[in-house]
């Protein structure tokens, strides 16, 4: 037998052995797909499950989206060994473990970030919706994923911070409670009666019911400090904080707004700053005051 039969004889040979294989290979596809659709349709049952018994979208979205991974993975070797790829799927479980260990090493950020995303989600400092600050960034927490925890800035941004980065880094949560405490200085005449100012501003403060009134939470004005021209009165106030982005700001533009209104109504003087000019030499002071040009002056 020449080189070109025994070509064809191992062609055939392996044509043969293909068509063998082909009802377990489609076989494994069905089993493939169908165990993929299965592992979609328990991982959203088990979310569903597990979100009305936890009370927690934020931990359910998260322990959902690993079973959906083991149970695609398992899906895999099942579909392996119907199709005849048993070796193979051994040699995968076989090699986890030693794969797990090289890719520690390659991927280490990526490794840090799923074990903090794990500890996020079983011990967090937020919640889905919470309005957050972290490493220059703040926004609206949308989602924690495997690597990344999604934020959505007020300006519109998408941020995806690593979990890491949010164990490792101090955070705010300006929402977690539901309160936070607005603040803004404000600076009367030192003519002007600062009991007078003080009694104002609270009224104005008061006229809005977003502005939290009852024990512990009650709007207060301290003085901040003496001023070149003015005293500075802090006004001090809390408000509930479930809508941060579109609540806190637009009140405490409110706030200013009828404090302004009603220190000057009410006749107290907000006088700018004030600039004093000394001149030591005894000639005559170096400045003219002039009309400006085409104006008249006035009687």
């Amino acid at each position: 037998m020449n080189a070109i039969d025994q070509i064809k004889a191992s062609v055939l040979d392996y044509w043969d052995s293909f068509l063998q294989h082909v009802p377990k290979l489609i076989l494994g596809l069905i089993i493939l797909v169908l165990a993929i659709m299965i592992s979609r349709w328990l991982s959203s049952l088990f979310q569903n499950r597990l979100s009305k018994r936890l009370d927690d979208q934020l931990l359910s979205l998260f322990l959902t989206k690993i079973l959906r991974m083991a149970l695609i993975v398992l899906s895999v070797l099942l579909a392996f060994n119907v199709m005849g790829f048993t070796g193979v799927a051994a040699g995968l479980l076989a090699g986890a473990g030693v794969g797990a260990l090289v890719i520690g090493f390659a991927f280490q950020d990526i490794g840090a970030n799923f074990i903090a995303g794990v500890i996020l989600a079983f011990n967090r400092p937020f919640s889905i919706g919470d309005t957050i600050e972290i490493a220059g960034v703040m926004g609206k927490v949308l989602s924690l994923n495997l690597r990344t925890t999604h934020v959505k800035t007020f300006d519109g941004k998408d941020v995806f911070i690593p979990n890491n980065t949010i164990v490792k880094e101090e955070l705010v949560n300006y929402t977690k409670d539901g309160f936070i405490r607005l603040s803004f200085i404000v600076g009367i005449d030192y003519e002007d009666s600062v009991e007078k100012a003080v009694e104002t501003i609270i009224a104005a403060t008061l006229e809005h019911k977003q502005v939290l009134q009852y024990e512990g939470k009650k709007p207060m004005v301290i003085i901040k400090d003496l001023g070149v021209s003015t005293v500075n009165l802090e006004v001090r106030f809390w408000v509930e904080t479930f809508d941060y982005k579109d609540g806190t700001g637009a009140i405490r533009s409110h706030v200013i707004a009828s404090v302004l209104k009603n220190l000057t109504s009410s006749g107290v003087g907000l006088p700018a700053d004030i600039v004093e000019l000394k001149y030591y030499k005894g000639e005559g002071f170096p400045i003219k005051l002039t009309n400006p040009p085409n104006k008249e002056p006035k009687t």
